[in-house]
């Protein structure tokens, strides 16, 4: 827990650095174009060694000032940034799943249960992170897959409401699954063979050629990928014999599964996935 405080820490620190230079932004580029002007006025004069040193002094003070102070300032790295933001949307969907499955040993361990995937929803809820998954297929030009999305939020309003049943409900749920995965494998396909094949894609397949090649992105991948599949099942088996206790069920596996899609797109590589359609 100790590092856990640290790691945070460090986060928040970095927040505040990058907050605080982009408070300076507008003034470093203003300083960056009197800059220029003086280099441009200092480049035209005839005889750059009978340029007056008091003028030369003066247009170029600040800047001198400026890189005394900055010491050395190097192109910054930034790209893991991206890396860690993926790695925490994925750590958190893998976590959310876990805690579906998870029983507790007693009263207070099931609260807590409870009381933590009450906090996942509300954030999904706050953040209305359905508008980015929406985003997400618009800018790839994945028309069906955006126009099940918004569907299947249209039928769990009506589930919860009763005015259809859990037939249509869990089919749609379905569709969703078998249609998204299905664009991930054709994805996979074209970047492997350059053209779509006939040919079973497992997970761990699929993670090899479209997800963003960090090795613990591609293992989340593959769990999200079985936990989708167990979904897609899980619904098959409740459209079959449905019981009055797959009503939470339902609406359990439609918050799971908006979140592994949240986790999936923001793992894959998106280019990868727009070519495919």
């Amino acid at each position: 827990m100790n590092d856990f405080k640290k790691n945070k820490e460090k986060l928040v620190t970095l927040i505040d650095n990058i907050e605080m230079q982009s408070e300076k932004l507008p003034i470093l580029k203003n300083m960056l174009e009197k800059v220029e002007q003086s280099e441009l006025i200092i480049k035209n004069f005839p005889n750059q060694q009978e340029l007056p040193k008091d003028i030369y002094i003066d247009l170029t003070q600040g800047l001198d000032y400026f890189a005394k102070n900055a010491g050395d300032v190097n192109p910054s790295n930034l790209g893991f940034i991206d890396t860690s933001y993926s790695l925490i949307i994925s750590g958190s969907t893998a976590s959310y799943s876990a805690l579906n499955q998870y029983n507790g040993q007693n009263q207070e361990q099931e609260n807590w249960k409870y009381n933590s995937l009450k906090v996942f929803n509300m954030e999904f809820e706050k953040n209305n992170l359905q508008i980015e998954i929406e985003r997400f297929f618009e800018e790839i030009n994945a028309k069906q897959n955006l126009d099940e999305f918004k569907e299947l939020q249209e039928f769990k309003n009506r589930f919860e409401s009763k005015k259809i049943d859990h037939s249509a409900f869990a089919n749609k749920m379905r569709n969703v699954c078998l249609h998204f995965k299905g664009l991930m494998k054709k994805a996979s396909d074209l970047e492997k063979y350059g053209k779509t094949k006939n040919k079973k894609e497992t997970w761990p397949k699929i993670a090899e050629q479209i997800v963003t090649n960090t090795p613990q992105l591609r293992k989340d991948f593959i769990k999200h990928g079985n936990q989708w599949t167990e979904i897609h099942s899980n619904l098959s088996g409740i459209l079959k014999t449905y019981e009055d206790n797959d009503y939470e069920k339902l609406l359990s596996h439609y918050n799971e599964l908006n979140r592994l899609l949240y986790a999936f797109i923001n793992i894959v590589e998106k280019e990868k996935i727009k070519n495919a359609i």
